[in-house]
């Protein structure tokens, strides 16, 4: 109850701290806004008057900007466990040796069912101890899998750093959980061509109800996948 509360508090906070905020007209939360202006305007409160009486330390130890992206980001989607049980068997998780999970936090079924099979990991998240920005953050050393559900609204940016870290050899293979929109658009489809060869689709044959959203919410996904040695075809459904 206390830490909800603590919640609570932070939030009536953040609300005074907006109107504050030019690039914002109205409630942040509500404004559509991408994936890094969100991170940023939530970490910039952490230097405004308001925030003074509160303690940094304590509430990155809570876990509270992480609860509180959980329930106002529109971006931040958890993914249901058999989703995740599904790609770990299709994948052959435990022939990896180093596995990096670059969008994930304590309560990430990707975590904790790679607890559960003792893989060796490495989890990344915006707003954990250390702030890891995806695009400011580098792979475990010998990374060969990066596998996560990246937020859908900087899905080009985020593709494009991925096959980057390929390029340079700081990650081998990787898996993306993506709107099925990801296969549409010039831009996408140049990245998705120039990999072709080793570049694998799998297709949902039904919506992926995700975690805490509602049924508007449900999309059609695919994971995109590259270099996996399991994966022998170029297109799947599951």
């Amino acid at each position: 109850k206390a830490h909800k509360s603590s919640i609570k508090s932070v939030n009536a906070k953040i609300k005074r701290v907006q109107r504050q905020i030019q690039q914002i007209k109205d409630d942040y939360i509500e404004d559509a806004i991408t994936y890094e202006e969100y991170c940023h305007l939530s970490r910039q409160f952490i230097h405004t008057e308001p925030f003074l009486e509160l303690e940094r330390e304590e509430m990155i130890q809570e876990n509270i900007f992480y609860e509180m992206d959980k329930e106002n980001n529109p971006d931040h989607v958890a993914t249901p466990r058999y989703v995740v049980e599904d790609i770990y068997n299709l994948i052959d998780i435990s022939s990896f040796k180093m596995i990096w999970f670059p969008f994930n936090n304590y309560d990430s079924h990707f975590k904790l069912r790679a607890d559960e099979l003792n893989l060796k990991y490495k989890t990344t998240h915006i707003f954990d101890d250390c702030g890891n920005d995806f695009f400011k953050t580098l792979p475990p050393e010998n990374c060969d899998l990066l596998i996560s559900n990246p937020p859908f609204s900087q899905q080009n940016e985020i593709i494009k750093r991925t096959f980057e870290l390929i390029d340079k050899g700081l990650i081998k293979s990787f898996c993306l959980l993506l709107p099925l929109s990801t296969l549409e658009t010039p831009t996408r489809a140049e990245m998705y061509e120039k990999y072709i060869d080793k570049l694998s689709t799998i297709i949902f044959k039904k919506r992926i109800k995700f975690l805490g959203k509602k049924t508007t919410f449900n999309k059609g996904c695919c994971w995109i996948c590259y270099n996996i040695p399991k994966l022998k075809r170029q297109l799947y459904w599951i």
